[in-house]
């Protein structure tokens, strides 16, 4: 499905699928990521909370336990729910949803609209506990449908309590 709105030098991935938002919505952590980081680094403990209906309007981010941002505007690009643009730290974040089970994880494709060198591949888990081969798969997967290269980064959850 085409999205409704190209950002910028983003490429505009096809969204998963049939995309289900009750199943997916409540809490992601944020495990590993290909590319150069949206917000320059990646923060211990992420994790995000997606809510609307019948569309996405926002979504809450943790960033460390107790730092939060509630409610940040998010909305649909995407025909079939798949694709977002969620408004943080002043810039326009476009968010595609690549890949997920619903129950153990996503792979997701991000880009800001100002500074397309800032795109990354993401693979979030509900759990806290890592899961390498799935990473692997999941980057694989990922790289044939978008051009992201850059190092690769991975989130420690263990000693989180959000």
């Amino acid at each position: 499905m085409a999205l409704s709105m190209a950002l910028g030098q983003c490429q505009s991935p096809p969204p998963v699928k049939n995309f289900d938002r009750e199943k997916f919505s409540e809490t992601w952590r944020i495990h590993t990521v290909v590319g150069n980081p949206i917000l320059g680094i990646i923060p211990p403990c992420y994790s995000a909370t997606y809510a609307g209906s019948p569309k996405y309007t926002s979504m809450d981010v943790s960033y460390r336990d107790g730092d939060q941002y509630k409610n940040i505007p998010a909305y649909e690009v995407s025909e079939d729910h798949g694709a977002l643009v969620i408004h943080i730290h002043g810039k326009d974040v476009k968010m595609v949803i690549l890949d997920t089970d619903y129950t153990t994880f996503y792979t997701a494709y991000y880009c800001t609209e100002v500074d397309a060198t800032h795109r990354t591949i993401q693979v979030s888990l509900r759990s806290r506990t890592p899961n390498e081969e799935l990473f692997k798969e999941q980057i694989n997967k990922a790289h044939r449908l978008v051009d992201v290269i850059g190092p690769r980064y991975i989130a420690d959850h263990r000693n989180c309590t959000n």
